[in-house]
């Protein structure tokens, strides 16, 4: 079985294609063919859309004046998607993506094609619901919603069995840092040699609000639009915001009080150099409920799961992870993990669900309430029923996967972001047989020059 792994925000979506399963599985990020992360944009035709219609989507979309963009965060307005009429189109030009990503085939079970959609924490109410509607009137015959924390434990799981940690039980917290808001999880977790590890209990799902990857982006973005004497043009938008993710990993890569210099679109237009360091940005309100809150939700996520505050290994990843603020704070509190590209984490561990997921459901509930070691369990707004799938019981991957604890004053995590931007997307999985990205290790993809 095939799995499409989608992580669903407001402001933007990242989709990951897994074929195959173990240690022959393949994972490549798709985009909107312009760009990775694909831009929550379409634009409205006349009449109600059929799915033959043509309609702008993802990043042609900006492209033009009529574009029905997602909202930006504000405080009034949070949450993943949903509105009309934009989020049904989207997810109608999502299926025409998808199925001619695949060959003109339908990404459904019915075509060896599951779909499984990660939301953060503080979507788990009414989300599910409302996504399996939009995705069904788009056409999708089943859709699977995770939290997202629980995805991104199953990326580091099912690459974990690449390198065994011998036996016994790690405390482990999962960090999603999205575009609008960040979710944590603790989990219990044994480590069972090359075999897929044993959640053995796991806590509630904790959210973050106001605070995320769009966030910060629009909070840097400004400083460089007060340094203009002009107004960019439409189509820079999505560069713009390219280039912003850019800056946010390389403040990651440079030390506490490091000045990064803003080297993105109409740079050389600007009357005065931007140049802010890490703990300047630290310091920003958009990132202060991050600052305030992440510490002390670690700790008592770990409290839950184990008796103990200290972590074991802290995951960070998602969309924002981009920027180094979750992992500069984490690592207070353990050892840090994370991938060659944070970006794209979420989505591949979504698409990671059957594998590692499934065999954890008991654990792993999709309503995000805590399980194992006696735990109540918080009221449940839908089934916490998953997919019943078949589950490899030995999962490799040609992955090499390696905690580490974050060195933010070393040049040792060097990132070249060459195509992130608006890079051409491949268009077809089948056009390109020989390429993989799985021939380079994460680790490796983010550090190279």
């Amino acid at each position: 079985m095939n799995a499409f792994g989608i992580d669903y925000g407001r402001t933007l979506s990242i989709v990951s294609l897994r074929e195959g399963k173990g240690s022959r599985a393949r994972t490549r990020l798709v985009g909107d063919g312009f760009r990775a992360s694909i831009p929550h944009a379409v634009s409205a035709p006349l009449s109600h859309p059929s799915l033959e219609e043509p309609i702008l989507w993802g990043s042609r979309a900006l492209e033009t004046s009529a574009g029905i963009p997602a909202l930006q965060p504000t405080e009034s307005s949070s949450g993943i998607w949903l509105g009309q009429p934009g989020a049904p189109l989207f997810w109608r030009g999502l299926m025409r993506r998808l199925t001619a990503y695949i060959g003109r085939v339908k990404p459904l079970p019915s075509n060896g094609y599951d779909i499984v959609v990660a939301v953060q924490a503080d979507n788990l109410t009414q989300a599910p619901e409302e996504l399996r509607d939009l995705s069904h009137e788009a056409g999708f015959e089943a859709v699977t919603v995770v939290p997202s924390p629980h995805a991104l434990l199953c990326r580091w799981m099912t690459e974990a069995v690449l390198m065994p940690q011998g036996e016994g039980a790690q405390t482990i917290a999962s960090v999603c840092v999205g575009d609008d808001s960040i979710s944590v999880c603790a989990y219990r977790v044994t480590m069972n040699g090359t075999h897929i590890p044993q959640v053995t209990a796991s806590s509630r799902c904790f959210s973050i609000s106001e605070c995320g990857g769009s966030w910060w982006t629009t909070r840097l973005l400004q400083e460089v639009a007060s340094r203009w004497r002009e107004t960019p043009d439409m189509g820079d938008e999505m560069a713009l915001r390219d280039a912003a993710t850019e800056f946010g990993a390389r403040l990651s890569r440079a030390s506490e009080s490091e000045q990064v210099e803003w080297e993105g679109p109409l740079a050389e237009r600007m009357f005065e150099k931007l140049c802010l360091s890490r703990r300047e940005c630290q310091d920003w309100p958009e990132v202060a409920p991050l600052m305030r809150q992440l510490p002390d939700i670690l700790s008592d996520a770990a409290q839950a799961v184990s008796g103990r505050e200290r972590l074991d290994l802290v995951l960070v990843g998602g969309v924002g992870a981009m920027w180094p603020f979750a992992a500069h704070v984490a690592a207070t509190k353990g050892p840090i993990w994370q991938s060659g590209f944070p970006l794209e984490d979420v989505a591949r561990g979504a698409a990671c669900w059957a594998e590692a997921g499934e065999s954890n459901s008991l654990m792993l509930r999709l309503d995000g309430s805590p399980s194992g070691f006696g735990l109540p369990s918080a009221p449940s707004s839908f089934s916490s029923t998953s997919l019943t799938l078949e589950v490899s019981t030995l999962v490799t991957s040609e992955l090499s996967l390696e905690p580490f604890e974050m060195n933010y004053d070393t040049a040792s995590l060097q990132n070249n972001f060459s195509g992130m931007g608006t890079g051409e997307i491949e268009e077809s999985a089948n056009d390109t047989p020989d390429e993989t990205e799985d021939e380079m290790p994460p680790s490796q993809r983010w550090r190279a020059n």
